[in-house]
């Protein structure tokens, strides 16, 4: 997690960037860039979103649900 962070930080801290940040929300916003999240539900199924990561079998950021949001 901790080398995550620093790349993150890195990048943020990289001249431009905050152009670019800019530039990408307004194409996300325009439809310009299209994005992929696939959710699998329940905590008993993450092993099988774990074998999606490796054998290439998902589309876009795959997400573990775990529960409903609470309100």
């Amino acid at each position: 997690m901790k080398t995550r962070i620093n790349r993150q930080f890195r990048l943020a801290a990289h001249p431009g960037w905050s152009e670019a940040i800019r530039d990408i929300g307004q194409w996300l916003d325009q439809g310009k860039i299209k994005y992929a999240i696939e959710i699998v539900e329940g905590l008993e199924n993450a092993p099988l979103a774990v074998l999606k990561l490796f054998n290439g079998n998902k589309k876009g950021k795959l997400l573990v649900k775990v529960s409903e949001e609470p309100t």
